[in-house]
C-alpha cells in the first residue's frame, strides 16, 4: 500500500507539472517575410486662363504613386495562460519602394486660330513608405504533436511615413515684344510620418521540431486607415520648359494661388499591406 500511494503521487506530480508548464509558456517568435503593400494614390493640377494674344491655354498634370513590395522583419512574444489560448506582441518594420510618374500636357489657343498641344513625362526618385507596426493580439492554437495551427487578431499601434517625389507643368506667359507661353517644371514632395491605430489578423503553421524550437510559416493582413496628404511646392527660378528665353520665380504667392484655388488635390495613401514570412519560435518556460 505505501509502494502503490508513492507511485501515485509520483505520477499526479508528473503530470500536474505538465499541466503547469503548458499554462505557464512563454514563446519568443522571430521572423521576416514579404510585404505586399498597397500604395495605389493620384493627384491632379489643372489650370485654365487667357492673357493677352491667347484665346485661352489650358494645362493639367497627373501624378500617380504606386508602390512596390518589400522585405519585412519582426519579432515578439506571447503568454499562453491556457493550453491553447494566449496574448501576445508584436513588432514589425516595412519599407518598400514607391514609383511616383507625373504625365503633364497643355493646349495653348491664339486669337488668330493657331493652337499648340505639347506633353512631357516625369519620373519621381527615391520614393518609399515605411511602417512600423506594434499588435497586440489573443492567440488560439490548435493541433497535437509536432504540427500546431495558429490564428490571432487584436487591435495595432502604426508608426508611418512617406517620401515622395514629383512635379507639375505650370504655365506662365512673357509679353515682350511678342507673347510668349511657357512651362515651368515645379518640384512637389510630400515628406511626412503619422501614427494610427488599426488592427491585424493572422494565421500560421508551427512545426517543433525540438521541444523548444519551432519552425513557422505565417500570413497577416495589417489594417490600417487611410491618411490624406498635402503636396509641398519647391520655391524657385526656374527656366521654361519649351523656351529658354523665359526664366520666372514660383515663390510663396504662386503656391498660394495654386493652393487657394484648388487646382491641385491632395493625394490619399492606404498604408495597409500583407505579410507573408517564415519565423523560429523558441518557448521559453
Amino acid at each position: 500500500m505505501k509502494k502503490v500511494g508513492i507511485l501515485t503521487l509520483l505520477v499526479l506530480a508528473l503530470a500536474t507539472a505538465g499541466v503547469a508548464q503548458n499554462l505557464t509558456r512563454f514563446e519568443l517568435n522571430l521572423f521576416g517575410g514579404y510585404g505586399l503593400t498597397n500604395v495605389k494614390g493620384a493627384t491632379n493640377y489643372g489650370d485654365s486662363w487667357s492673357s493677352y494674344a491667347l484665346t485661352s491655354v489650358q494645362e493639367s498634370t497627373t501624378i500617380d504613386a504606386t508602390s512596390k513590395g518589400g522585405m519585412f522583419f519582426g519579432g515578439g512574444l506571447a503568454y499562453y495562460f491556457h493550453p491553447n489560448i494566449g496574448v501576445g506582441v508584436n513588432f514589425g518594420y516595412l519599407k518598400a519602394a514607391i514609383d511616383t510618374t507625373a504625365a503633364a500636357s497643355f493646349y495653348w489657343r491664339w486669337n488668330d486660330g493657331r493652337n499648340f498641344t505639347y506633353t512631357f513625362d516625369y519620373v519621381g526618385t527615391d520614393n518609399f513608405i515605411q511602417s512600423m507596426p506594434i499588435s497586440f493580439n489573443l492567440i488560439a492554437r490548435f493541433g497535437q504533436g509536432n504540427l500546431q495551427g495558429y490564428v490571432q487578431a487584436g487591435p495595432t499601434l502604426y508608426m508611418n511615413k512617406i517620401k515622395l517625389d514629383s512635379a507639375i507643368a505650370y504655365g506662365v506667359t512673357e509679353i515682350g515684344l511678342y507673347q510668349y507661353v511657357d512651362a515651368l517644371q515645379i518640384p512637389v514632395s510630400i515628406d511626412q510620418s503619422w501614427t494610427k491605430i488599426g488592427a491585424d489578423f493572422g494565421a500560421g503553421l508551427t512545426f517543433w521540431f525540438s521541444p523548444a524550437i519551432g519552425l513557422s510559416l505565417e500570413a497577416r493582413y495589417f489594417l490600417c486607415p487611410k491618411q490624406i496628404l498635402d503636396w509641398s511646392f519647391g520655391l524657385g527660378n526656374y527656366d521654361g520648359y519649351f523656351f529658354g528665353t523665359i526664366n520666372m520665380d514660383f515663390d510663396q504667392d504662386s503656391a498660394d494661388y495654386v493652393i487657394e484655388n484648388g487646382l491641385i488635390s491632395q493625394i490619399e495613401i492606404n498604408p495597409s499591406f500583407f505579410q507573408f514570412g517564415l519565423g523560429v519560435k523558441i518557448r521559453l518556460y
